[in-house]
């Protein structure tokens, strides 16, 4: 493939001030009339980028946190500009039209230099670059289809074709491609190997799920959602299968991107009226707050019991929960509840019978929830 060198027109870094404000545990970055979507933390954290969208341009913005200063890259060029930073910060990769008009092509640009390099120039547009961690390939979608490219230009590689699968992101570690994907019926999150191979279904929900990005140790994905009436951030842990919900308003929240050191999530929202750029402190104390509403929230009745008991429990926010009884051992006898729930009071009746229907032996058991990470348990004394 032939790579072209383009020169930006009229490159240079026009400095403007972006005002912050502080809501608790949530930070609003951009506060223009334009719209300011797609964030994407730096490599080495101290910068955010993001593409701004007025009537009159779009452009690629990079904020340096330090000094909240924000420099628009002045790209002068036109598209969707989905981008994602390369691993030493230097350069964007970003999707955009050419100078004829449509279709979309993947494009680098020079922080340093200002020059564009062309990728791809093909008949369907080429979208949702990523950028692999260690530098050498890059990752898009094309008709439908996952496609890897060299870094410096090349040959394309198919992963996936058939079905309409979007929004990348690289692995911490490169070994895999997060993606967002209508293989399932509707769009879930998905991820295959970045060599290729048979995709893993990460989210099984009937809302749609995309815009997913990976957290920083490769353990979690965080992900917009609109399994809550509208569109929300949440995470998933993909190591005990954990989801919460992070954001909490009925304006559109998505776009989300992990921080490099994994305590903060940068997202787009709606809820100034246009689309502004905010982060969330997954550190702060009211994201800590107990998911269950006080420490003697889990209650069963009666207890002891004979042949059934009633457990309740109390959220304060929408939560993946897990609900089971233990024996005295802390082997599972059977689950009663592993669902997401609504915030609210809710109870649901134990009869007393393990997995497989047969009914307990009289003794001590545990009923124990476990909500994001937290878990309370009460005794419960089954009796003949």
């Amino acid at each position: 493939m032939k790579i072209t060198i383009l020169t930006v027109i009229g490159f240079s870094l026009f400095l403007a001030m972006v005002s912050i404000e502080l809501k608790g545990q949530l930070i609003q970055l951009t506060t223009s009339d334009s719209n300011e979507y797609h964030p994407r933390w730096s490599p080495d954290g101290l910068s955010m980028a993001y593409t701004t969208r007025s009537p009159d341009y779009v452009d690629i913005c990079v904020l340096l946190l330090e000094n909240d200063i924000a420099e628009p890259t002045n790209l002068d060029m036109d598209g969707d500009l989905a981008f994602d930073w390369s691993p030493d910060g230097n350069y964007f990769v970003f999707d955009a039209y050419p100078e004829a008009g449509p279709p979309a092509n993947i494009y680098t640009f020079s922080l340093t230099t200002g020059d564009v390099t062309e990728l791809t120039n093909y008949t369907m547009s080429e979208n949702h670059p990523t950028w692999s961690p260690d530098g050498n390939s890059i990752a898009f979608t094309w008709n439908g289809g996952i496609w890897t490219i060299p870094a410096n230009g090349g040959n394309p590689e198919n992963l996936t074709s058939g079905y309409d699968d979007f929004h990348l992101q690289y692995s911490p570690d490169g070994s895999e491609i997060l993606f967002a994907s209508n293989r399932s019926g509707n769009h879930d999150i998905w991820k295959i190997s970045s060599a290729g191979g048979t995709p893993v279904q990460l989210t099984f929900h009937q809302a749609d799920d995309d815009r997913a990005c990976w957290s920083p140790n490769g353990n979690s994905i965080a992900f917009g959602s609109e399994r809550s009436g509208n569109d929300d951030v949440w995470t998933k842990n993909l190591v005990n299968g954990v989801i919460e919900q992070i954001t909490f308003h009925d304006a559109y929240d998505s776009h989300p991107d992990w921080s490099t050191d994994g305590s903060k999530i940068v997202f787009a929202s709606l809820r100034t009226g246009n689309f502004d750029v905010w982060v969330i402190d997954l550190n702060s104390i009211g994201y800590q707050d107990k998911i269950l509403q006080n420490n003697n929230t889990l209650q069963n009745y009666p207890n002891p019991f004979t042949y059934s008991t009633t457990i309740y429990y109390t959220l304060i926010r929408n939560s993946h929960i897990r609900l089971i009884i233990t024996d005295s051992s802390g082997k599972v006898v059977v689950v009663l509840v592993d669902e997401l729930k609504k915030p609210g009071n809710h109870s649901i009746i134990w009869n007393g019978a393990n997995s497989t229907g047969e009914v307990t032996s009289p003794g001590i058991y545990y009923a124990k929830i476990c909500v994001n990470n937290k878990s309370d348990s009460i005794k419960i004394l089954k009796v003949d």
